[in-house]
């Protein structure tokens, strides 16, 4: 039987990146993208993508045997998510039966997610490629599991430091407070996740810049790196990024959706302290915000999300505003 799944982008609408570090986020899936994977039964293991081409292995065996952490390997990612996925579904009791070594499957995937300018397309391929594989093997994934899952794809199979923020965001959808208190994630593996009505956002826009596609990785490790130190200042600007994703959780309860622009502007501020955001994501930022929108890092950099009052004709102006800088312009709907 061929199965079919899919995952969404996503932006951090307050909070990141407190999330990889203890803290809180508030995050909106962005449906306008999505990765989609496929599996279907096959003698042989076999993996296709529109990028990386093909590659083939004679059994699931063979396939477990294979890693590279090398950026930029052709289906790193996917055997990354095959080897996870295959090690951890009969560990954690997730599967009817464990896969039989000469097994074969056809998988393919892609995305139209822009990559690289921080709108989480890797760990959108991981979730839709995990969720293919469950499907695939009858495997029961307890929804709250699977974002940690998929981070594991990228932490303990290829190395690279992140977040559950993306993946909590893409695997339940909508809008999602989440608590990722270090208490919570080594006492259960998850952080408590609470989803709040989209209809209770104020009007968003995404802008990214293709231009500036680089890999996440250099500011997470940077980031990893200070916070490693004890650099106090470190410290202190990531409780202060939780605490606004606290108070951007309580002004959608209250039904005050006009009161979130500006705590995303404070969490462009927070951040450029912390990290550099650089001339290019500034701009982006400064785009938005000279007509009236407040603006922050969708993720690590390259897009920004915003948020304004949802007039017509303000939209039109920050539509050609953005298009002016050589940037892409979207408007999510939910």
């Amino acid at each position: 039987m061929k199965v079919r799944t899919s995952a969404p982008s996503r932006a951090g609408l307050a909070g990141n990146p407190s999330d990889g570090y203890g803290g809180r986020a508030l995050a909106v899936a962005i449906t306008g993208f999505a990765a989609q994977a496929t599996i279907e039964p096959a003698s042989r293991v076999e993996i296709r993508s529109v990028r990386d081409g093909r590659l083939h292995h004679d059994s699931l065996s063979s396939l477990e045997e294979r890693v590279s952490t090398e950026p930029g390997s052709p289906h790193r990612l996917a055997i990354a998510c095959c080897r996870r996925f295959l090690y951890e579904a009969p560990e954690r009791e997730w599967l009817d039966r464990a896969p039989l070594p000469h097994e074969g499957f056809l998988l393919q995937y892609e995305t139209d997610i822009p990559e690289r300018v921080g709108l989480a397309g890797s760990s959108a391929l991981a979730v839709t490629i995990l969720r293919a594989l469950a499907l695939r093997y009858g495997a029961t994934i307890p929804e709250e599991d699977l974002p940690t899952l998929a981070l594991e794809v990228e932490t303990r199979e290829l190395g690279i430091h992140g977040g559950l923020m993306d993946r909590v965001a893409q695997v339940l959808g909508g809008v999602t407070y989440m608590d990722l208190s270090d208490s919570l994630l080594s006492a259960t593996g998850r952080g408590r996740y609470e989803q709040l009505p989209t209809n209770r956002l104020p009007a968003l826009f995404v802008a990214w810049h293709p231009g500036m596609a680089a890999g996440s990785e250099h500011v997470h490790n940077r980031l990893r790196e200070r916070v490693a130190k004890g650099d106090p200042q470190a410290d202190a600007i990531l409780k202060d990024l939780a605490g606004l994703a606290d108070e951007a959780r309580q002004v959608l309860v209250a039904g005050s959706p006009e009161q979130l622009a500006p705590l995303m502007d404070a969490n462009f501020e927070l951040r450029a302290r912390l990290v550099d955001v650089g001339d290019g994501n500034r701009r982006l930022v400064e785009t938005g915000r000279q007509i009236g929108a407040g603006v922050k890092q969708a993720g690590s950099g390259g897009a920004v999300v915003g948020a304004f009052d949802g007039d017509p004709s303000r939209l039109e102006s920050l539509r050609l505003a953005y298009e002016q800088i050589g940037a892409r312009f979207l408007v999510p709907r939910f």
